[in-house]
């Protein structure tokens, strides 16, 4: 708007002091935009005025007089990102003062003011002050729904929190049960010599450990979902922490599969700082998957 108004004013001969003064406020504007040195609602004000101080300046001349109307409205239509009432009422207002000073002061000693010119003011007047109810009905109504979304997000994170916290009680009430059952099953296998009645106490232990191990998953899950999950930094025993994953798919059925084979790095230390069941749940899953 700074630079068409200029071109305007070199063209029509218009008072360029004036233009200077804004070319300057431009610039200025800019600097403040780019380093953000000043909080952005301050800034908003800034440009603002620097804004309206423009538009008065276009308006007061009598060859825009009916061209203040549109670039009222698309200032307001732009300002109205910001979400401000006041300031869509004060450029509905700089619009209304600088029409009254055009009637006083320019159009009074240019013309006669006819009927038609009566007529386009107060049609200009009317698109300005209407354009102006709309942006601020828009802004009230963005405003209701973001705050029906608001209260929207807070019920689902609340309904989500709930979900977490029943999903980690269960799986920790469940934890005793089934580690009961494990327990058993291995004093049940120590002593029972029937190998059918093995493979049936062989079988629950079996589906004991994959429930056990889904609930770890479950809990890890929600650990995650909310933020809360622990990295624990203990020291382990990479050979230890293999060969128990090689007892557990030794006790898994699992004919017509791959042969499964460790080659461990003689690089890496015999005892590691870490999370040890963590990285044995990552590498059970990673077999589990390949398999």
């Amino acid at each position: 708007m700074t630079i068409t108004l200029t071109v305007e004013s070199l063209l029509l001969g218009w008072d360029m002091k004036a233009v200077v003064l804004l070319l300057l406020a431009l610039g200025a504007s800019w600097g403040l935009h780019i380093t953000e040195s000043i909080p952005e609602s301050y800034r908003l004000w800034m440009y603002f005025i620097l804004t309206m101080l423009t538009f008065f300046f276009y308006g007061i001349h009598e060859t825009s007089i009916y061209d203040l109307a549109p670039v009222m409205i698309i200032a307001i239509i732009l300002f109205s990102a910001a979400e401000n009432h006041r300031i869509i009422k004060l450029c509905v207002v700089t619009y209304f003062l600088t029409m009254g000073y055009d009637l006083v002061f320019v159009l009074e000693e240019s013309a006669e003011i006819s009927v038609l010119v009566v007529t386009r003011i107060l049609l200009h007047l009317m698109l300005v002050f209407m354009a102006g109810k709309l942006v601020e009905f828009g802004i009230k109504r963005r405003n209701k729904e973001r705050k029906i979304t608001d209260n929207r997000i807070v019920e689902l994170e609340e309904t989500n929190r709930r979900t977490e916290d029943f999903l980690t009680n269960v799986s920790h009430e469940l934890r005793t049960p089934i580690n009961a059952v494990m327990g058993i099953t291995a004093v049940m296998l120590k002593n029972e010599e029937n190998p059918e009645k093995r493979k049936d106490i062989q079988a629950i232990q079996n589906a004991g450990q994959r429930l056990f191990s889904q609930m770890e998953d479950i809990l890890d899950y929600t650990e995650i979902d909310t933020g809360r999950i622990k990295v624990g930094k203990d020291a382990y025993m990479i050979t230890s922490l293999i060969n128990d994953i090689i007892h557990g798919n030794r006790l898994t059925d699992r004919e017509n599969l791959p042969e499964l084979v460790f080659d461990i790095d003689a690089g890496i230390p015999a005892v590691l700082l870490g999370d040890e069941k963590k990285v044995k749940k990552i590498l059970t899953h990673l077999i589990d998957n390949a398999l």
